[in-house]
């Protein structure tokens, strides 16, 4: 039989007797009581691709410093983060604008 699976960085799946952190092939043997033994070849990738989100929201007459910029309407901004190697980083933050005027 063969299996393929996906985890998400930092995560990790049992396999081969052990739990795996990294991308490979993985093969289990599952021991049957009536002697019909299964042997299972597990292909797992692991998804270095790290994401997040946010939002904020700003009034009236306000801004917001996202993205190196003052943000002033509502949008989002993508932010470039400090990566580690191999790790590929997105983060969105989307900020709402409210109109309202308060007296």
């Amino acid at each position: 039989m063969v299996d393929g699976q996906q985890i998400c960085t930092n995560d990790s799946i049992f396999l081969q007797g052990a739990y795996q952190f990294s991308t490979g092939t993985y093969v289990d043997t599952l021991n049957s009581i009536a002697g019909c033994d299964s042997v299972v070849t597990t292909y797992l990738v692991v998804d270095n691709t790290l994401y997040g989100n946010d939002t904020a929201s700003i009034c009236f007459g306000d801004s917001i410093l996202l993205g190196g910029a003052m943000q002033i309407t509502a949008g989002i901004t993508r932010i470039p983060l400090p990566q580690q190697v191999g790790v590929i980083v997105w983060y969105h933050t989307s900020s709402n604008y409210s109109d309202k005027q308060f007296i």
